[in-house]
């Protein structure tokens, strides 16, 4: 119970509300209290229920700001510098996380260090939800609204803030854009637990968790051994060694990270989501569920929101040399645009072999950016690289059609990454040849092939462009007819 007046803390001074929908403003105060609000030469007024909750709705604004919002009640507060804009979520594991500034382990992330070195405040606004697992949904979060400086970009999402500020530049509005992001995590974690129960299909889910928890080495013991290197390091004159991250068994327990991190944002209006992540299910036991899990979740997510069909978009996993199932867990995701409203970049082609978060975050987000303009706000241009629609037998050959196929081609010497099967399903690199909108597919040992595959490997030179430079996603044809 609260005795006064309080908002949650997506509610503070520089705040971006989101335009042209109704604006949803809720808190606390003394049960049964009256709340008054002013915003933009708007007024309305609710009253607290018999928990001291409150909720009420300002009419749809415009783009613009900067405004005050005068909240009313037991208490009074005033919140100044607020923005109406567009407000974007970008959620996901740890190549959404990955800062500015880049992780000890990796690259500094390319343009980042000149985006902060060059920081000052514009109408881009950045909320930073810190890494919290919940058992239970959360009412709030502890952060706040921040403009851009070089404090608070070093350690922000490097694709949340360059999508934001290829969306600023664009539109010509305020962008406000909400990390929400957790390393090393799994999907299940991202979803409610109603989410997850609603399809028997995701019981394994529980099984993966007893599994991880199980074999996690005790966490005390390995920071008191880094301790110790980091000790005698430094008694050697040496430079401290790096240490690999940790995370507790809590961050993949179902449902938790929605709890803690996702639930407290879910009343506040905003325009869509940009999502990274997948890593953490590529292991063959999690892969085959990760297609429906990830369709469960844009639904999840948006049956929490209850603001109709938000545009979802998401970045289909890089390359890196590794032996976990990369190209099941990218197939999967393509074929997540079932869902609609979705959209999907491909990054293969800006991929690092020799680490999992590579450095070029600024193209991630560019495409992204691509991806908002032609599916959320209308722009004629092309957004997505060829998408696999069908595939046709040809004599000794398949053909493969695309959708996004204007002027098919390699983007450097011949066509790569192509792979052929008979009806044995063993792939074999096959020789390809683009016509019209299509790509023929064959192999001289192969005589009558049933099967394709692209960008398959981990780590791929599958080179196949549109027009606009944009690459084709991984993909796998349909298994053969009866």
């Amino acid at each position: 119970m609260h005795a006064e007046l309080r908002l949650p803390h997506i509610f503070t001074d520089h705040a971006v509300l989101q335009r042209n929908v109704p604006i949803h403003v809720w808190g606390w105060d003394i049960p049964h209290q009256g709340v008054e609000l002013r915003f933009h030469g708007q007024m309305t007024s609710t009253t607290a229920d018999e928990n001291g909750r409150w909720s009420a709705w300002l009419e749809p604004e415009q783009a613009g700001g900067p405004y005050s919002l005068d909240v009313r009640g037991s208490t009074s507060l005033l919140l100044t510098d607020i923005l109406v804009g567009d407000v974007w979520i970008a959620s996901g594991q740890s190549n959404m996380e990955m800062p500015l500034s880049g992780f000890d382990s990796s690259q500094v992330v390319t343009g980042g260090q000149d985006a902060i070195a060059q920081a000052q405040p514009t109408n881009i606004r950045l909320f930073h939800v810190p890494r919290h697992s919940s058992e239970f949904p959360q009412t709030d979060t502890v952060a706040q609204w921040s403009l851009t400086t070089t404090e608070t970009l070093r350690s922000f999402s490097a694709i949340g803030y360059f999508f934001a500020q290829f969306l600023a530049q664009d539109q010509g509005i305020p962008i406000g854009i909400v990390e929400a992001a957790y390393g090393g995590t799994p999907i299940e974690a991202w979803m409610s637990l109603d989410g997850i129960s609603a399809n028997p299909v995701f019981m394994p889910v529980f099984r993966w968790r007893d599994t991880f928890t199980e074999s996690q080495p005790d966490l005390d013991t390995i920071l008191e051994r880094e301790r110790t290197e980091d000790v005698d390091a430094r008694a050697a004159g040496l430079p401290p060694p790096i240490h690999p991250g940790h995370y507790t068994t809590q961050s993949s327990l179902p449902a938790g990270l929605f709890n803690g991190m996702i639930a407290p944002l879910t009343g506040y209006s905003m325009c869509g989501v940009i999502w990274y992540q997948g890593e953490s299910n590529a292991p063959s036991e999690k892969v085959s569920l990760y297609g429906q899990l990830m369709q469960a979740l844009v639904e999840n997510w948006r049956n929490r929101w209850q603001i109709g069909e938000f545009p979802f978009l998401y970045v289909q996993l890089s390359s890196w040399k590794t032996n976990l199932d990369w190209g099941s867990i990218r197939d999967a995701q393509r074929r997540a645009l079932s869902v609609a409203r979705t959209a999907m970049v491909v990054t293969y082609d800006i991929g690092d072999a020799k680490t999992i978060h590579p450095a070029d975050k600024r193209t991630v987000a560019e495409r992204l950016s691509l991806a908002a303009r032609g599916l959320v706000y209308g722009e004629k241009l092309e957004w997505c690289g060829p998408i696999y629609r069908q595939r046709t037998i040809e004599p000794h050959a398949v053909r493969v059609w695309f959708d996004h196929a204007e002027d098919l081609h390699a983007s450097t010497g011949n066509l790569t990454g192509f792979e052929l099967a008979a009806a044995d399903g063993e792939f074999v690199p096959a020789d390809a040849k683009v016509q019209g909108s299509s790509v023929i597919v064959s192999a001289p040992n192969i005589a009558a092939p049933v099967r394709v595959r692209y960008a398959w490997a981990s780590m791929t030179s599958a080179n196949l462009v549109n027009h606009s430079g944009l690459p084709a996603p991984t993909f796998i044809t349909e298994e053969p007819g009866p």
